[in-house]
């Protein structure tokens, strides 16, 4: 709708709904695009506040982008995804099933899925979280719930709980973590 912002010299377009559709309705504005390939309009899918998706980036199906996130690259945000805070998703990254990710970094190859919850943080490389877990932490430590149980690790204890290693936060290379609760249904 209006060219009002910009992004490493690109301009950024904010949105506003044509038709309503899930909580949105008609004629509401959104948050910013570098162009109509960056929101599908299949679904309910929508960017809110002063969110950015920019570049190849791509929010569908039933995702939400919102508050000051950013989503650009390649990377993709799918399903029932919800970004927010002051994320940023980068590069070819994904984040996808019903996965939260509030003020972190998810960028490089990583996805996130299932019903995972990242609050605050760094996920890159080609890792892989999937399943049911929330994750909090900053660059001291990284804490996981996990069964009703919170788990802390610290950088200097990389092994805290053996099926359970993380180091500081940095979650990257080739590491996935798969937590599965078979209470929570299908991921």
């Amino acid at each position: 709708v209006n060219k009002d912002n910009t992004m490493y010299a690109t301009p950024l377009y904010r949105i506003k709904a044509l038709i309503s559709f899930g909580d949105v309705c008609a004629g509401d504005v959104g948050g910013w695009v570098q162009g109509e390939h960056n929101l599908s309009q299949s679904g309910n899918c929508w960017i809110y506040d002063d969110a950015i998706v920019c570049g190849n980036a791509v929010v569908q199906d039933d995702a939400s982008v919102k508050d000051r996130a950013v989503v650009s690259g390649d990377a993709k945000v799918e399903d029932f995804a919800v970004v927010d805070g002051c994320s940023r998703i980068l590069d070819s990254a994904r984040v996808r099933r019903h996965a939260t990710i509030t003020s972190a970094k998810v960028c490089d190859r990583a996805t996130v899925s299932g019903r995972m919850h990242i609050d605050r943080g760094y996920i890159g490389g080609n890792a892989l979280l999937t399943g049911s877990a929330t994750i909090e932490g900053g660059w001291e430590h990284i804490t996981v719930l996990y069964h009703d149980v919170w788990y802390t690790m610290y950088p200097d204890r990389t092994t805290y709980n053996t099926c359970k290693q993380l180091y500081a936060a940095q979650i990257g290379g080739d590491g996935c973590i798969t937590w599965y609760d078979p209470g929570v249904g299908d991921f």
